[in-house]
């Protein structure tokens, strides 16, 4: 069973092919029958206007009646990063940081002979040299351990041999966003989250956001499996040190705003969060030809990537798209050439499987007149 949620026009009008969608939905129900994935959910907006919205499959995996709604709120992992990499650019835009300034001015801490060369734009960029996610390197037993606090996390980040030289190679780093999380709370006087919440979310109207989930809202909440539920009761409990690299959950309409204030050169609803020659810093291919990523095994010689935000992905999309993708199965993409922002998630169980954040993409993209 497919639940709509509201739109603003009709395919067509967006410049759509109707019969793509009916494509999507049966794909996604045959993988929700084949039990690949719990839910699908998807919103596509053209020119600024929602023409399609679609959820279902079930909220919750121990309990068969519940289902998976407009409203229905989903974690967006790693999407949060797009939110800590607008929070650092607005600390720019008030000459708080500056991109070129060392992390040691902030957390000092960084104040070695193998770490003092790395900066604020290393962070954002993911090429200061520090731990790569687990798994990154396709190493099967990933050497990490239990952190106790950010005292404890930063000491983690920066202890061992460095992976590379600050500037040579894009590891991705969820750890260097924590951190960047940290030098937000440093440079504000409040708490990463709060600040984020304050100057992003809030502005952008975002009212089904959070990085805590308020208690009237929790039974709107999707979860996958026990371990995610006891993630979700970590991070409720104010436990979660890694935050800044992964700790919102929100829903589709929310998304959307994000991705279309990114189109929109920094703006959302006649209000600004960023400056437009921020978000156009931002979108541009940050690395010179000799910069180079393993990317799980890709060995991408060079990378393209932009500060904060993935910006190349290939396939039938368009030259430069404004993407992130989370771990939690989900996806953001804002295409400056069609006007189009797309997200969807398919909350699942499953690790990886790349059926289930590959294939509808190229799907939804096919369907552009």
């Amino acid at each position: 069973m497919i639940t709509e949620g509201i739109t603003d026009i009709t395919p067509r009008e967006a410049g759509y092919n109707p019969g793509t969608i009916n494509i999507l939905d049966n794909y996604f129900n045959d993988l929700i029958d084949r039990k690949k994935i719990q839910a699908a959910g998807y919103l596509m907006a053209r020119h600024g206007k929602i023409f399609v919205h679609k959820y279902m499959g079930r909220l919750r995996y121990d309990k068969q009646d519940t289902k998976f709604l407009p409203g229905s709120l989903r974690k967006i992992a790693s999407i949060t990063k797009m939110y800590t990499a607008t929070a650092i650019m607005q600390l720019v835009e008030q000459g708080k940081v500056y991109l070129e300034q060392p992390a040691a001015n902030f957390i000092n801490e960084f104040d070695t002979s193998l770490h003092r060369g790395i900066t604020v734009w290393h962070l954002l960029t993911h090429t200061a040299g520090l731990k790569a996610d687990p798994g990154y390197f396709l190493e099967p037993y990933p050497l990490w351990r239990d952190i106790k606090d950010m005292d404890d996390l930063i000491h983690f980040a920066l202890e061992g041999p460095a992976q590379s030289k600050p500037g040579v190679t894009w590891s991705y780093s969820t750890i260097g966003f924590v951190l960047l999380g940290e030098i937000i709370s440093r440079v504000t006087g409040m708490p990463y989250d709060e600040y984020v919440d304050r100057m992003v979310v809030q502005p952008l109207g975002m009212e089904d956001t959070h990085f805590r989930i308020p208690g009237e809202k929790v039974d709107r909440v999707c979860i996958t499996c026990e371990e995610e539920v006891k993630q979700f009761e970590w991070r409720q409990e104010g436990k979660d040190l890694f935050l800044a690299g992964g700790g919102l959950t929100s829903t589709l309409p929310d998304q959307f705003k994000m991705g279309q204030m990114f189109l929109n050169k920094g703006t959302y609803n006649n209000v600004r969060i960023l400056g437009r020659k921020t978000v156009e810093a931002m979108t541009r291919n940050q690395f010179d030809d000799k910069t180079t990523a393993f990317c799980w095994g890709l060995n991408l010689n060079p990378i393209e990537y932009g500060a904060g935000v993935s910006i190349s992905i290939g396939g039938l999309m368009s030259r430069f798209v404004i993407n992130h993708e989370g771990y939690g199965r989900c996806a953001l993409f804002a295409d400056p050439e069609e006007d189009f922002v797309v997200m969807f998630t398919v909350p699942t169980a499953i690790h990886w499987a790349p059926e289930i954040v590959e294939n509808p993409r190229y799907i939804i993209w096919s369907g552009l007149e």
